[in-house]
């Protein structure tokens, strides 16, 4: 009976906990820049007018060509500064925010993963910096077959 009681209670208990995973998870995501589409849109909705400078502490490493456009190797390295979140653009695709990730505290900023392009173009990363300053930095990907679109 206890058992029947328990798993009852936990039954109940599931949606109020699926909605607050729900609400958390959309906290502080960016609604309107996912919603953008162009790069400068995605760019304006994400950081508004924020001057964003070129340094060569955050660096972007990708083939110019890639054979695959739906399996672009990447690297995106800020180690050298800290970094408090990384975010991923691509121009031509239909959605040109790819990604944001954040760092704690401590944490060297680099990242190693794929992406999908849908045509060749500009890659780029913004990194947000501790100080509040913004560093930008891009690449170009002349990509072959397999693009999103």
């Amino acid at each position: 009976m206890a058992s029947r009681r328990r798993l009852l209670a936990w039954l109940a208990a599931l949606p109020a906990a699926w909605l607050a995973a729900r609400a958390a998870a959309r906290e502080g995501r960016p609604l309107t820049a996912f919603a953008a589409t162009s790069l400068e849109d995605a760019l304006r909705a994400q950081y508004g007018d924020r001057p964003r400078l070129r340094d060569a502490a955050l660096r972007i490493e990708a083939p110019q060509s890639a054979d695959n456009a739906a399996q672009v190797p990447l690297r995106i390295d800020a180690r050298s500064r800290p970094v408090l979140a990384l975010t991923l653009f691509a121009e031509h695709n239909p959605v040109p925010l790819l990604g944001r990730w954040r760092f704690g505290e401590g944490v060297e900023a680099w990242l190693a993963l794929r992406i999908k392009l849908a045509a060749s173009g500009r890659v780029c990363a913004v990194a947000e910096l501790a100080d509040g300053a913004l560093l930008y930095a891009e690449t170009r990907v002349e990509v072959g077959t397999g693009a999103c679109g």
